[in-house]
């Protein structure tokens, strides 16, 4: 993280158990990160209403994006 580092959006997630996964791989990669509109996609589960959003640091955009891209945004 670099000062003045401004939080971004990488993915949305339709359901919690694939945000959830998505932020602990990352986390487990050394990306910090956090979700957003958890309680609102578990309350309103409709598309782009209810989504689920991880966003990282911008600086560590490239990588973040990357690590789900080779895992398929499913990782195990």
């Amino acid at each position: 993280m670099e000062t003045n580092d401004k939080l971004v959006l990488l993915e949305t997630f339709e359901n919690n158990i694939d945000a959830s996964m998505a932020r602990q791989f990352l986390e487990e990669n050394g990306i910090q990160c956090m979700l957003t509109n958890e309680n609102v996609a578990a309350v309103y589960p409709i598309p782009n209403i209810g989504e689920i959003r991880i966003l990282v640091f911008e600086s560590d955009f490239d990588r973040a994006h990357a690590l789900l891209d080779e895992a398929g945004n499913q990782p195990k």
